[in-house]
């Protein structure tokens, strides 16, 4: 879930963090991330409003292109992997910083 190794402390830290997840409610969200489709919902809204989309770079081949036919007036980053929040903060954060400015 990241470029480099987790230390233990980073490690802990997620692991209690899902740990706090209900497994209903970690069950739903696999069921919605496996089998939800929203590309009508993503059609309805190119354009109508900014949208930013920051994929991890084992997804970002896949994620551009069905950006591209789906919602191509998006704003789309790539960095790092799942946990690019935790690995990367300051790019993150200046990520969605810049894009709040840029849409006020």
């Amino acid at each position: 879930m990241m470029k480099r190794e987790m230390k233990p402390d980073e490690l802990a830290w997620a692991l209690d963090q899902l740990l706090k997840t209900p497994n209903y409610v970690s069950t739903l969200l696999a069921v919605d991330f496996s089998f939800a489709d929203y590309t009508e919902e993503a059609k309805l809204i190119d354009g109508k409003i900014e949208v930013l989309n920051i994929l991890s770079e084992n997804q970002a081949e896949a994620g551009k292109l069905w950006l591209e036919k789906n919602a191509s007036h998006s704003a789309v980053v790539v960095l790092g992997k799942h946990l690019m929040l935790l690995e990367f903060p300051d790019q993150f954060n200046e990520t969605v910083e810049a894009f709040l400015e840029k849409v006020k």
